[in-house]
């Protein structure tokens, strides 16, 4: 009998524009890349979204869909992270706040995310083509989902690199027993 390595199962967000709450944001550290050719490196961050869509059918079935969104972690004027959180947040950053904004603060907050699906070899994925801000008199929705930390980006963060390209130390490093201090 013939035994087969099952499809991964991906769920794809409907395309359009729907309410969505920013669940949870984590700081992905800065990650090597390539730009036209070249390698560099960039910290990068990521939003995750709950959408008021509900999955139909399949063992997640009830669950809202959800989706995410990576950014370089800059708010300088031609960033993408700089036009989604000012659209989101209504208005533009001021000179100083863009240095002062705490991105974790945008988790709990509401939005309209504009949903497109992209054909990329052969498969669709679904992306954020826009974030806005709710207009007055929309409902809020709350998160289902608890903050955590996703093996994913577990992973991501310990292939996180220092912005010069070295390694990044340890969070602790071990402490030294007392046959280690030299004195």
């Amino acid at each position: 009998m013939a035994t087969f390595v099952p499809k991964k199962i991906r769920l794809l967000c409907p395309a359009g524009t729907v309410q969505a709450v920013c669940y949870d944001f984590w700081d992905l550290g800065f990650q090597k890349g390539n730009w036209k050719g070249k390698p560099i490196i960039q910290p990068k961050v990521c939003f995750a979204f709950e959408l008021n869509k509900k999955i139909e059918e399949g063992q997640f079935a009830g669950e809202r869909h959800r989706i995410m969104k990576r950014y370089t972690n800059s708010l300088e004027k031609k960033s993408r992270l700089k036009v989604d959180l000012e659209s989101w947040l209504g208005k533009p950053f001021s000179n100083e706040g863009k240095y002062t904004f705490d991105l974790e603060s945008m988790v709990g907050k509401n939005c309209f995310l504009s949903i497109i699906h992209d054909d990329t070899s052969g498969d669709t994925y679904a992306n954020i083509a826009s974030i806005m801000s709710l207009p007055e008199g929309v409902s809020l929705m709350q998160a289902d989902r608890q903050r955590s930390l996703p093996d994913w980006v577990k992973e991501l963060k310990s292939k996180s690199v220092l912005p010069d390209g070295t390694e990044e130390p340890e969070e602790h490093p071990p402490v030294p027993n007392d046959e280690e201090i030299p004195f």
